[in-house]
């Protein structure tokens, strides 16, 4: 089992390299935030997967803050 604790924030208080929990296109999504310049990309921590360059509407419900894997906090 495993479970993600996330806390809820003002979306314009996420900086860079954060976790965030996002949805984008009516998915939601985990993964870290990186603005560069004028552009956003979320980048998944497994590196087989290429980053989402975010082009529309981009919602941050929150940060990651914690995982809880077989009942123990990591």
């Amino acid at each position: 089992m495993m479970a993600i604790c996330w806390l809820s924030i003002a979306p314009w208080k996420a900086r860079s390299g954060q976790i965030v929990v996002a949805r984008l296109e009516g998915e939601v999504t985990v993964k870290r935030l990186q603005r560069r310049g004028g552009r956003v990309e979320l980048m998944a921590e497994n590196p087989d997967y290429a980053p989402i360059v975010v082009n529309g509407p981009l919602v941050i419900e929150g940060l990651v803050v914690g995982l809880i894997r077989g009942g123990r906090a990591l």
